[in-house]
């Protein structure tokens, strides 16, 4: 007797709509990594300049997370808990990179952070590029506004560009007395 694998383990999917399910799992997945690594930075920053836009980036995260979820769900696609695990450890492995001392928060694991930040949301900005086209729109359900939430990743892009230089010039430039 053969047994089929369940839905969120599937390793073949055939056509637009398989293939489809296989992305939204993969992002979902990556925004437990990218959540993880938001927690973290933030955390590491607190009471900082750096804290407020991490602090608004790591909620409107949520906000775009939640989005996701439902477009995932009216599709009848379910998270794949072997890959969001993974995305889990993948965060947590980054902590191990050494950045120029042996304990502490250094201005380089600051820079590391906010570089690793640039490629999450431009990733989800990626994904909702795709969602917000209007051959997708079929595919997201009513009560999300793909456009916005594209527009919103946008302003994370930004966001974090713009600390990440900040991070930069601290990580590299000397101070001037």
């Amino acid at each position: 007797m053969r047994t089929s694998l369940p839905r969120p383990l599937e390793l073949r999917a055939d056509g637009p709509d398989g293939h489809l399910a296989i992305y939204l799992r993969d992002h979902l997945a990556g925004s437990v990594g990218g959540l993880a690594l938001m927690a973290r930075s933030l955390r590491n920053n607190r009471g900082s300049v750096y804290a407020p836009p991490l602090r608004r980036l790591r909620a409107e995260t949520l906000l775009d997370r939640a989005a996701l979820e439902r477009v995932a769900a009216s599709l009848g696609v379910e998270p794949s808990r072997l890959k969001q695990g993974g995305a889990w450890l993948v965060e947590k492995s980054g902590r191990a990179k050494r950045n120029g001392q042996l304990v502490g928060y250094s201005s380089l694991a600051r820079l590391w952070e906010l570089e690793q930040l640039g490629a999450a949301v431009s990733t989800k900005t990626d994904l909702w590029t795709v969602l917000a086209d209007e051959r997708m729109s079929d595919r997201v359900p009513a009560d999300v506004d793909a456009t916005a939430v594209l527009a919103r990743c946008r302003s994370h892009v930004e966001l974090v560009e713009d600390h990440r230089r900040r991070a930069a010039v601290e990580a590299f430039v000397p101070a001037r007395a």
